[in-house]
């Protein structure tokens, strides 16, 4: 199934103090089997910040038993440096490198500085923001 397929034909939100979780909302439609990674909830987040700050690279440590660290502080594109960042209806939206999961790289979406989302290709994020955006506009 096509994304404008996707796009419900009248689309009214009325923007509260919650305006992450509508954005999240909003997107899920544009989630069809072809995009790989998911929305996370508050669970799925807070482990994932546990297994990121796990591997922050502190001292001489970052190289234990010839494994290095993924520490995605030091990654090219990182919170500070996205590879994009859009602001839609008042949330900032960023795109930035995650961790590497099964030797593939994941690209974390965030929102207000939080993450929202875990996915394995930008340019799936970039047609879910699309996606944010068209509804919202209608």
């Amino acid at each position: 199934m096509k994304l404008k397929e996707l796009l419900p034909t009248n689309i009214k939100i009325l923007l509260t103090e919650n305006k992450i979780e509508q954005l999240k909302n909003i997107a899920l439609p544009a989630l069809d089997n072809t995009v790989k990674g998911k929305f996370l909830d508050k669970k799925e987040v807070e482990e994932l910040k546990k297994e990121i700050e796990s591997n922050y690279v502190d001292g001489d440590v970052s190289n234990f038993f010839g494994r290095r660290k993924d520490d995605i502080r030091q990654k090219a594109f990182n919170y500070d440096n996205p590879i994009a960042q859009k602001n839609i209806n008042g949330v900032d939206v960023r795109i930035a490198e995650g961790l590497l999961r099964n030797n593939k790289k994941t690209y974390l979406l965030y929102a207000d500085g939080e993450i929202i989302g875990e996915f394995y290709s930008v340019k799936d994020i970039k047609m879910i923001i699309k996606y944010m955006e068209d509804s919202l506009i209608k």
